[in-house]
């Protein structure tokens, strides 16, 4: 009995940690890009000087891009966006405070989105694994 225990706690482990592996995988279908966030970092402080207040890589419309919120010495919040294969500078844009809530409000709807995807990976891989009697 004990064997037949110990052989099922490992056998759901190993699903577990293969949904796991399996969804990390899936997160990132993107190729690596070209450019590093350190040259991006560099391009758009050459755009816009000032203060980096967030950045991130993200996927606009099929595009990868380095996205850069930069406080400037007059309060002003410009988004830099930086094409993360070429450098090239795609937007410099001054952000008003409805753009910032706006696109906060959108990063945590989508971070919502892939936990409850995740969750739900989970759900399956430990359905698929629950011992029939």
């Amino acid at each position: 009995m004990q064997t037949k225990l110990v052989a099922l706690l490992a056998a759901s482990s190993f699903c577990v940690c293969g949904a796991i592996a399996q969804t990390s995988g899936s997160m990132s279908n993107q190729p690596q890009p070209k450019m590093t966030m350190s040259q991006a970092t560099k391009i758009a402080q050459q755009t816009q000087p000032g203060t980096i207040t967030s950045k991130e890589l993200e996927n606009e419309g099929g595009k990868q891009i380095y996205s850069y919120d930069i406080k400037t010495a007059s309060g002003a919040t410009h988004e830099v966006n930086i094409d993360a294969n070429t450098g090239a500078v795609i937007a410099n844009q001054v952000e008003s405070k409805a753009d910032e809530m706006n696109e906060a409000q959108q990063d945590k709807m989508a971070a919502k989105k892939k936990m409850h995807e995740h969750k739900s990976d989970m759900q399956e891989s430990s359905e698929n694994t629950t011992p029939k009697r």
